[in-house]
């Protein structure tokens, strides 16, 4: 970064600073973020190298605390001790990503698997925009388009994939990392292909970091076998709690440049097995790497500290799903009811 770049930062960050903080107030009255503050959010992130993430998160924290568990926790990945949540939030803390060594079973990832081959699914065609007609694709699709992304409302028809939305493991590990009552976010389902041979921004297959939320953490569930050539999910280890300052820039960031300023060990591609679970702190920096052959059907839930930022949807829960987890929507109504009416 040149010295005019840091000046210039410097003469900004004040501004931007009350921007953003008068953002924060706008946002706790009315629950909308201007979209100055929510810039200014990005802006800082960059000039403070996160500091202004962290801190923010310590406020929040004050006024979500979070819950206390000395319970241990059945999941559909099996059972977990609070001894082991501890470990995972560990790694996290150190690396910003974990892999389990559970999976999700065959049986709930044949029944996604199906659901995925036999549901209409949206063809990106650009950044945020998708068609209004669904097209049912699968791993022998000919593709129009590098993505083509499931509606929510048809994500809810699936028993397996709302257990996994109403799964108390998830919720605990955000909750513990995150310091603070969580909010559910969002849900999402997409396919990937190859692409003519290309890379696309649009569908996330360059390094980037997430800047969606002021703190935030994303669950990757692989529905296929992915492997280096089919869309791994790529992470630079580290890069959630600091950033190189020749790569502390809002927007798309080149192989080279990671590779030159990261160290070669923390530069990884997370292949695995269908049912491969992984949990990433996508503050630092990741692509979807671009696929050469096959195909990659991924599920993706994410659970923040608070809904300032980017414009959030309210989706209706079917009256069934409501039924079926019952017990742990009411439980949780203050984790989801911002994002989920019931």
């Amino acid at each position: 970064m040149s010295s005019t770049s840091r000046f210039l930062r410097v003469i900004y960050f004040l501004p931007t600073l009350f921007l953003y903080s008068w953002g924060l107030l706008i946002f706790k009255v009315s629950g909308k973020t201007p979209k100055l503050s929510y810039k200014s959010l990005r802006f800082l992130h960059v000039i403070t190298n996160g500091w202004i993430n962290t801190f923010s998160n310590k406020l929040i924290s004050f006024t979500r605390r979070p819950k206390k568990s000395s319970e241990n926790i059945h999941s559909v990945l099996g059972d977990f001790s609070n001894e082991k949540i501890d470990k995972i939030i560990d790694s996290l803390n150190k690396d910003g990503c974990y892999i389990f060594e559970e999976k999700l079973s065959p049986q709930i990832i044949q029944d996604i698997s199906d659901f995925g081959s036999t549901t209409p699914a949206q063809r990106m065609e650009g950044l945020g925009k998708y068609d209004n007609n669904g097209t049912i694709v699968n791993k022998n699709t000919i593709p129009e388009s590098p993505r083509y992304q499931f509606k929510n409302e048809q994500l809810l028809q699936n028993k397996n994939l709302t257990n996994v939305i109403c799964d108390d493991l998830f919720l605990t590990i955000s909750e513990k990392y995150l310091k603070c009552r969580p909010i559910f976010d969002y849900f999402v389902m997409w396919w990937s292909f190859p692409y003519r041979g290309k890379m696309t921004s649009e569908a996330a297959q360059k390094y980037h970091f997430d800047m969606d939320r002021i703190k935030f953490l994303k669950f990757f569930f692989y529905v296929t076998d992915v492997d280096t050539n089919s869309g791994p999910h790529c992470f630079v280890k580290g890069s959630h709690n600091h950033k190189h300052t020749k790569l502390r820039k809002d927007g798309r960031i080149e192989d080279s440049e990671i590779e030159k300023y990261s160290k070669k060990e923390n530069i990884v591609e997370i292949c695995g097995q269908k049912g491969t679970v992984m949990i990433v702190d996508t503050i630092g920096f990741h692509k979807g790497k671009v696929l050469t052959e096959n195909s990659r059907l991924l599920f993706q839930i994410l659970y923040s500290n608070s809904l300032f930022g980017a414009k959030t949807n309210c989706i209706e829960l079917p009256k069934n799903v409501y039924e079926d987890n019952k017990d742990f929507l009411e439980a949780n109504r203050d984790v989801f009811n911002k994002t989920l009416t019931y």
